[in-house]
């Protein structure tokens, strides 16, 4: 695919972004910012954006349905 890179870890995933005009990742949020990096807001299922901030994670992570995982009990 053209204009693909790929870097390994969200460090370097980070890194290369960072430097890179234009550029769009994914990383881990500590890593974004750590690194100072911009990231979108996304819609959620009430269809308000929000962006990722402690609250907003508190928030999804109390209304998610966790039946289907394994590691719910570690909440």
């Amino acid at each position: 695919m053209a204009g693909r890179t790929r870097r390994k870890g969200n460090e370097g995933v980070a890194a290369y972004v960072k430097q890179l005009k234009y550029s769009i990742g994914y990383v881990e949020y500590a890593y974004a910012k750590q690194n100072a990096l911009a990231w979108v807001s996304m819609q959620n299922a009430d269809g308000k954006f929000v962006q990722a901030f402690r609250e907003t994670f508190a928030a999804a992570a109390a209304n998610a349905d966790w039946s289907q995982t394994a590691v719910w009990a570690l909440f």
